[in-house]
C-alpha cells in the first residue's frame, strides 16, 4: 500500500524526485499535465522563499536578544527593576 508524504520536507522530496523522473523518462510520459521544468521553477521558488522566511526568523531572534526586546527580554528586565510605589504624598512605600 502506498504511503502519502505527510510532512513539508517530506512532500519537497516527492516532488523533486517526480521531476528527476519525469526528465529522466520524458518518452515514457509524452503528454504531461505539467512540464518538468516548469515544476522545478515551482518548487525552486518554493524553497527559496522557505529559506529566506527562516533566516528573517533567525534575524529577528538574535536582534531581539541582542536589544533586550521580546518577550524573554521584557520579563529579565521587569524582574530586575520594580517601580517604586508612593503614596499620595510622594513618599516610597517601598
Amino acid at each position: 500500500m502506498a504511503t502519502f508524504p505527510r510532512t513539508e520536507a517530506e512532500i519537497a522530496t516527492l516532488a523533486q524526485e517526480m521531476v528527476t523522473g519525469l526528465t529522466a523518462n520524458a518518452v515514457l510520459y509524452p503528454s504531461l499535465p505539467i512540464i518538468p521544468t516548469t515544476l522545478q521553477t515551482l518548487l525552486t521558488a518554493y524553497t527559496d522563499n522557505k529559506d529566506d522566511r527562516a533566516a528573517d526568523r533567525g534575524h529577528a531572534g538574535r536582534s531581539a536578544k541582542r536589544t533586550g526586546t521580546g518577550i524573554q527580554g521584557n520579563s529579565n528586565k521587569q524582574s530586575r527593576r520594580r517601580p517604586a510605589i508612593q503614596h499620595r504624598d510622594g513618599s516610597n512605600v517601598i
